[in-house]
């Protein structure tokens, strides 16, 4: 009779040592991680924004006059319907060469708004315009 109710203590705390375990795997399974933003997109990607910029862009007749080249940044929001909102020259070149760069970015037609997930977002985005010669890239073949 010992023995069957040490036989019995033993299955019973075996049962309760696998339960224990069991609860303890659930309750440290781990979550997935949060997913990264995509960045917003203009309608036909990179391409076709670099299409449209060389298009929309004038070169300033001052810009002209002093020979003046090179590239203006420009930083600005997109927001949650894909519109432009608070664009900024950040490497200004002068001689009428940032207006025109506001200029073109307020053309723009509204882009893919980044996403969290399923869910829209405001996003920063940064373009840069050139103006005049630009360096050209010499491939070897």
């Amino acid at each position: 009779m010992k023995n069957l109710l040490s036989l019995l203590f033993f299955f019973f705390m075996l049962n309760a040592v696998s339960y224990s375990q069991d609860s303890a795997i659930i309750r440290f399974q781990r979550h997935p991680l949060p997913t990264l933003p995509t960045l917003p997109v203009f309608i036909g990607g990179k391409d076709s924004l670099a299409t449209f910029i060389k298009r929309n862009t004038h070169y300033p007749e001052e810009a002209r006059k002093h020979h003046i080249s090179g590239a203006i940044e420009v930083d600005f929001t997109v927001t949650k319907d894909g519109t432009i909102k608070n664009p900024t020259v950040l490497k200004p070149l002068g001689y009428g060469c940032d207006e025109e760069a506001l200029r073109v970015v307020h053309l723009m037609p509204q882009w893919i708004p980044s996403r969290s997930g399923l869910n829209p977002m405001e996003l920063n985005y940064h373009v840069t315009i050139p103006f005049g010669k630009q360096p050209q890239i010499i491939k070897k073949t």
